[in-house]
Parts: C-alpha cells; structure tokens; sequence
C-alpha cells in the first residue's frame, strides 16, 4: 500500500510543468524543431500563452515576442524567436540579464544547460530559459527534436 502512494507521489511532482527536465535534450541545444505545425498555430499559441508578439513577418514566418521577465530563479528576461519553414516550427530565444538592460548578459542565445546526469539545470540561468522554450513547445503535443 506504502509503494503505491510513494508512485503516485511521484507521477504527481513529475508532471509538474516547472520540475520536468528536458528529455532527451543534449547539452548545448540552441533550437527546439516540432514538424506539421503551421505559423498560424504558432502565433495563436504564443497569444494563448500569454506572450505578446513584437515583430511578426507573415512572408518569411518569423516572429518575435517582447521580453518577458523570469518568474522564477533570476533577475532576468527572455524572449521566443519562431521560424516556419515547410510546416517545420524552430524555436529558439534569448536572454538578457540581470535586468532588462543587461548588465551581463544581452540578447545571449538561450542554450539547454546540464548537469552530468544530463538533466536540465532548470534553475540555472540558461537552464530555466530552455525550458521555458521547451514547456511551449510541448503544448503542441508532437515530437520534438533538437539542434
């Protein structure tokens, strides 16, 4: 009876969007790739999410939202960047911090961070960031590769 609490416990924290890791995320990745998704989608679901888009190009299919401040962790801020190519979404983003001005980091890539188990470092700099990229891309509910 014990062991079946202790797993629904644990099934429970695991499904929480802000303690997942990225699976099978290497070190490093720049780029989140999700394929069949229009730009359309994408816009409609950034909106859903709560970002608001800056800069949007409807015919190269790039958008861009503003920065968006850290909930969590840092006095820091991110933003998405989409790119729709042949119903192939790549997602990435930067970061600027501490602040919106920068005083270390302005407009750096925002790159999945590790630990040596190959875990996520979600309350790292750089970690927490990718996986706020990750958390959107999984809303689509398709596979997701990495670059």
């Amino acid at each position: 009876m014990a062991k079946a609490k202790n797993i629904k416990w644990l099934i429970f924290f695991l499904s929480l969007p802000g303690l997942c890791y990225c699976q099978n995320a290497p070190k490093n990745a720049k780029t989140i790739v999700i394929k069949n998704v229009s730009f359309l989608q994408v816009c409609n679901a950034l909106l859903d999410s709560g970002y608001t888009i800056e800069k949007k190009d409807n015919d190269l299919q790039t958008a861009k939202t503003e920065l968006r401040e850290y909930d969590k962790y840092w006095n820091a801020y991110y933003s998405i960047n989409i790119r729709v190519k042949d119903s192939i979404v790549y997602i990435s983003g930067l970061l600027t911090g501490p602040g919106k001005t920068g005083g270390l980091f302005k407009d750096e890539p925002i790159t999945n961070q590790v630990n040596k188990k190959g875990e996520t470092l979600y309350k790292s700099l750089f970690g927490y960031a990718f996986l706020k990229l990750y958390n959107f891309a999984q809303s689509f509910k398709k596979e997701i590769e990495f670059q």
